[in-house]
Parts: C-alpha cells; structure tokens; sequence
C-alpha cells in the first residue's frame, strides 16, 4: 500500500457559493444606504461614505504566507490496509490495522478566512484543468481551516517512511489551493468594482432627490413650522460674530513682554454655548451621527462654529489642530482649545486633562472637553466627572454648572502657579442606535 492517505472530510471550498455571497451583501449595503438620515446625506462628504462602504463591503482575497510553513503535528496512526482508501465506494474487507506515520503541515495566511468556505462559480471551476489528484478525490482542494490560527491545515498519512511522495501531494494540494484562490480573486475584483459604482450612483440618487424635496417644499407660498423648543443660536446668522481678543500683560516682573492674547469671559462663554446647543442637534439626528469617529464629529463642529463665528484676518475663526482638538490661534498663540473625545472613563479623563494643560501654556487661556458619551446610563457619567477632576493635582476651584450636562472649573498653569486655565467638560450623549 503505497498511497499517502489524506483525511476524509479535509476540503476547502465546499460552502456557500460565493455569487450568492456577495449578492447578499449587496443587498444589505443597499439597504443601508436607504437607512441613512436625509441630513447625514446631504452634509457628509461623498469620499467619506465611499471609504466606509469599500472598508465593509469590498472583500479581499487570503493571501498564503509560503515562507512561513512549518509542521504544526506528527505521530502515529492506525491504517486499515485491506481498505481503498481513494474510493468512496468501500467493499466490505476484514480490517487489517497496522501502526503507520502521519505528518502535518501548516500554512499560516493573512486575510478572511470565511473566504475559503466559499465556492467560485461552476463556469470558473469548469475552465480548470483536470489534474490526476483531481480525478481521484473531488473538485475541491484538499486542506482543513484553522480560524483561530488563520492558518490551513494539511494532514498526511503513510505506512512507509517515503518523505519525497508526502512532499510532492502536499504542494500539488497547496497549488490547488492558490488555483481557486485565483478565481476567487477574479470574481471579487468585478464584484468590487460594481458594488463601488453601485454605492456612488445609489448614494447620489439619494442626495438628489433629498434636494428636490427641499426644493419642492421651499417652493409652497406656506410657512415651515419649526420646533418650540429651537434655540437661536442652532442658525447660522446672517452676520456672523467676531470674538473680540483683548491684551493682557504676562506677569514676569517685567514690562519688556509685550501683552499677550486672550478672549473675553463672555466670548468664551457664548463659544461654550453654541457648542452646547450641538447636542440638541445630535439627538434630533441620532441615525447622522450613529457611525461617525471623533474626527468626523469634530469636523461637524468646526463647521458649525465657523459658520457662526468669522475671523479677524481670515473667514475662519476656528481651526484643527491635530486629530481631535479645535482651537483658535492669535499671533501662534492657542487662545482657545477644544479636544473632542469618546467618554472612556475617569482615566481618560485625567488623561486629557493633562494633555490640555501641556498645550496651555499663557495667562488666561480658554480650553473646553467635549465627551461623546455612548453609555446608556448618562447619569453615571456625568456623577464620574466632579471626583475625577477635583482630584486632578492642578485643580484649583470649582465653579458653577453651566447646566446638568456642562461643567465649569478652573486649574493651575503647570508650569505657574499665578496663571489660571479655564476648563469646561461638556457632555453629548450620543445615540446607540
């Protein structure tokens, strides 16, 4: 019996078909593009939706890692010789077991491993070449799926010790493997460049009929009801508003330091406002916001205030400043810092709190924390926040709320205790679903 003998039920590719795969997911892209809120589709940039859709929905093909086989197992095993082992059909013989040697190879790889479970199309496997090992076994390659290890398995048996005809089954099974690897390849590439016209054309088709709704309702001679409880400053105003920077001199015991910049206390407590009354407009939209990170929410922001607030110099008063912070420059000089972050807890907390204070570092500045809470018990947060600050070692004193979700305080310059850091926490709760 000089046969290597491979595990019966070992093949890949014999699951789902992959058509009816990627069918699916397209119907379900579709579908969540007509989920999307009318105003996250008119104000989100088309780009930005495209990258999200080619993330979720644009499979990619498992690459192997040949360089990186190694054998993961070896032993013995028990063989029945009077048994046909590459025939399904088994005549009845008296078993005769003798003790015989099994080696395993693995083959780590990079990418999806649901993928291997999945058949290409019969016109695609029909154009292979027939091989020997092909017609004795099945169509499908053979070789076992580990997902814990993203690796595949290859398990051979032989009762002799021929190391050269193990070696020769295992790569003509691996090049089997990377043979429907290829038509896989083939059928996701045009199933990617179609899904990806399909989500601009459909994503457009919705933003151009959102905007003949708009058109079509403004054209009747009736007024548009707005809700009782809209605050002014939601609207952008016609004029918009300069912040007035005003001069005050750095105490250094010396009048040669020409006056630094700040921004009034009032300014600085309309700015707060505004950006408190963003919440409204998050909770009235909670689909808009659902999916969007840090960045995304802080380019909403930066829009919003920007429209609202004009510069001196420049038409933008407010400007990035790194990945999560907003703030306003005068003469290289932060004025007024913003950072936009996740709620993760106390710690967190703490943390950027120290990484505002580092940024601080003149008389009088002006910072703000936007926490974008996820939790769904928004009073635990909020009873974190007052021990997590006065703990802080440059916490100097507590001021008034500004409501039940915006919190005031004042801090120690790090590096001069004479200076003072006016700090403001506020809270958005944003939708789960």
């Amino acid at each position: 019996m000089g046969i290597t003998i491979r595990e019966i039920n070992n093949y890949l590719f014999d699951g789902e078909d992959l058509g009816e795969c990627l069918a699916r997911a397209k119907e379900t892209m579709l579908t969540e593009i007509n989920k999307y809120d009318s105003d996250y589709i008119l104000t989100t940039d088309i780009n930005k939706i495209l990258e999200h859709f080619k993330s979720r929905y644009n499979p990619s093909v498992p690459v192997l890692e040949d360089d990186n086989i190694y054998i993961s197992d070896s032993g013995e095993q028990d063989v029945d010789v009077n048994r046909d082992y590459e025939s399904y059909i088994q005549v009845v013989k008296t078993p005769q077991i003798i003790k015989g040697t099994y080696v395993e190879f693995a083959v780590p790889f990079k990418g999806i491993s649901a993928l291997f479970r999945l058949k290409p199309s019969h016109s695609a496997i029909r154009q292979m070449k027939p091989t020997e090992h092909r017609k004795r076994f099945t169509c499908q390659p053979y070789g076992a799926l580990n997902t814990r290890n993203n690796e595949l398995l290859f398990k051979y048996t032989r009762i002799d010790h021929n190391k050269e005809s193990i070696e020769k089954d295992f790569h003509q099974d691996l090049d089997e493997v990377k043979e429907y690897l290829k038509l896989l390849s083939g059928e996701i590439s045009r199933y990617n460049n179609e899904i990806n016209a399909l989500a601009c054309e459909k994503f457009e088709e919705r933003k151009q009929k959102l905007l003949a709704d708009q058109r079509m309702i403004q054209s009747f001679n009736y007024p548009i009801r707005k809700y009782d409880d809209a605050q002014k400053t939601y609207s952008i105003p016609i004029q918009r508003k300069t912040i007035a920077v005003e001069r005050q001199r750095a105490r250094t015991g010396s009048e040669s330091h020409p006056p630094e910049p700040s921004i009034k206390l009032d300014d600085y407590d309309e700015i707060i406002k505004t950006i408190s009354n963003m919440a409204l407009v998050i909770e009235r939209n909670p689909k808009a916001f659902r999916n969007l990170d840090e960045e995304d929410i802080r380019t909403f922001i930066l829009m919003f205030l920007n429209g609202y607030y004009k510069g001196n110099a420049t038409g933008e008063t407010f400007n990035f400043g790194g990945k999560t912070d907003i703030l306003i420059r005068v003469e290289d000089r932060n004025i007024f810092i913003a950072e936009c972050k996740f709620w993760s807890g106390p710690a967190g907390l703490t943390e950027t709190i120290n990484q505002l204070l580092g940024y601080a570092s003149w008389r009088d500045n002006k910072t703000a924390i936007i926490f974008f809470n996820r939790n769904k018990n928004l009073s635990s947060v909020i009873d974190k926040i007052p021990d997590a600050v006065t703990s802080h070692s440059n916490f100097k004193r507590k001021l008034n709320n500004l409501d039940e979700t915006t919190f005031r305080f004042v801090f120690h310059q790090m590096d001069d205790k004479d200076r003072e850091i006016y700090l403001t926490i506020l809270i958005f709760h944003m939708p789960i679903d």
